[in-house]
Formats: C-alpha cells, sequence, structure tokens
C-alpha cells in the first residue's frame, strides 16, 4: 500500500515527524479539505478569484468556520544584513600574498548533522578554490540554524577565516 506521509519542514533542517502543534495543524486543515473538496469537484471555479493575489480561505470565528475571499500580499523583499568582523579584516589588510582568482561555491550537502534520534540538521559547504591551480584554499560546514539566507550572510567571515589560515588573498573572487 502507498500511504501519505506527513512530514515537518524547518530551514535548516532534514523533514522529520510531526510534533503535537504541527500535528493538529495538519488534522485541522485536512478536516477544511474535507468541506472544500466536494464542493471544488462540483464547482472548480470556486477557488478561482478574478482579483490576482486572491484566495478563498476558510476561518473560525465565534466557534463557526466562515469562508471569505482575502488578498494575500507577495512576500517583502528580504534584506540581508552581514556583520563583517573588523578584525578579521584588518588582520586580512596585512596578507601581501595574493592569487588571482579564488572561485566559492555554497551548497546543501547530502548529510545529516546530528545525533541518532534526533531531528537532522543541515549543512551547506563553503569551499574555496584558486582559479588556476584548483586547489582547495579550505572549505567550511555551515549550520542552516533559521534560513538559507542567514546562512550564507556567514559567508564573508568564514571565507576571511580561510584567507588568513592559508596566508593568501584573491585579487578577484
Amino acid at each position: 500500500h502507498a500511504w501519505p506521509q506527513f512530514l515537518s519542514y524547518l530551514p535548516g533542517y532534514f523533514p522529520w515527524y510531526l510534533k503535537g502543534r504541527e500535528a493538529r495543524q495538519l488534522t485541522c486543515a485536512l478536516e477544511q479539505l474535507e468541506q472544500i473538496a466536494p464542493r471544488v469537484q462540483t464547482d472548480p471555479d470556486l477557488l478561482t478569484s478574478s482579483e490576482r493575489g486572491s484566495y478563498l480561505v476558510r476561518m473560525l470565528r465565534d466557534g463557526v468556520w466562515i469562508e471569505e475571499t482575502r488578498e494575500v500580499p507577495p512576500p517583502a523583499p528580504v534584506n540581508v544584513s552581514v556583520a563583517m568582523d573588523r578584525q578579521l579584516l584588518q588582520k586580512l589588510r596585512r596578507i601581501r600574498r595574493q592569487v588571482d582568482m579564488v572561485e566559492v561555491d555554497l551548497r546543501l550537502m547530502p548529510a545529516r548533522i546530528g545525533l541518532p534520534g534526533e531531528r537532522p540538521a543541515c549543512g551547506y559547504a563553503l569551499l574555496a578554490v584558486e582559479n588556476q591551480s584548483g586547489f582547495v584554499l579550505g572549505s567550511e560546514i555551515l549550520l542552516a540554524e533559521k534560513t538559507f539566507i542567514e546562512t550564507a550572510a556567514q559567508a564573508p567571515n568564514s571565507l576571511i577565516k580561510i584567507f588568513l589560515q592559508v596566508g593568501v588573498v584573491p585579487g578577484l573572487l
């Protein structure tokens, strides 16, 4: 039998088993689906709105489920704040040995990080390679504790640490 499997998805972690609150939310959503699905089957336009960005929603008010069409705005743009470590930058400025170009990559690792029985975290591999020789200058694993954007914001300081370890600065990244 092919039974559906419901898993919890959190940024920075692999899919995992539902916890109490998540299971209650899923139960509520499935109950609402049970109410809407037969109606959509007979009236496919029920979920289609003439206004772009508007959707049919169901809300619990005073113990009664009500339906209305609501505008759902697109997500706000995300501003990334990168806090550069001034001490690391000072040390980097003192290095005189330069390489022409360094290629940098930050990608999701296909590995689970954590203890058995606990929800495994995702890691991102940061890799710095000298362009002409292919020499690996260094690497670091960054944990995605909140969002990928916050993880990527850690990369500049991690790169500086790599450059300090090998004693070079790139002419071009």
